[in-house]
């Protein structure tokens, strides 16, 4: 049966923790958040083209397409996207070209407060 709730935004989180996607999943809709997930940035870029989101969220090491790149790409084709990259030890490359599109950096080991402070605007009512 689909879930038929009103959401107040979607999120897509990429990343290749598993254990981190099930967390963000439980979590992130008790604040009204759809929450969609994926594996890698490849398969990040292919929910984009058929689902509209109001966040990306995405892990900067990653197989394939990496966090830093996955944003780049989501803030040329999809301008109004809010982005956040998750890491563990951001290089200064990955936060320089964060702070270029925008993105904001979340460090992981606090993602939950920190992530809903970072996608809040997107989502706010």
């Amino acid at each position: 049966m689909p879930d038929e709730r009103v959401w107040r935004c979607v999120v897509l989180i990429a990343d290749d923790d598993r254990s981190l996607l099930d967390i963000f999943s439980r979590h992130l809709p008790r604040f009204g958040w759809k929450v969609l997930t994926a594996p890698d940035g490849l398969r990040a870029l292919q929910i984009l083209e058929t689902n509209e989101v109001d966040a990306v969220v995405a892990d900067e090491r990653m197989p394939g397409l990496a966090g830093a790149a996955l944003l780049e790409h989501v803030h040329a084709t999809w301008p109004a996207v809010r982005l956040v990259l998750l890491a563990g030890w951001p290089t200064p490359d990955a936060r320089a070209r964060c702070r270029e599109i925008g993105a904001h950096v979340v460090m992981k080991g606090e993602e939950l407060r920190d992530l809903l402070d970072a996608i809040g605007g997107a989502c706010a009512e």
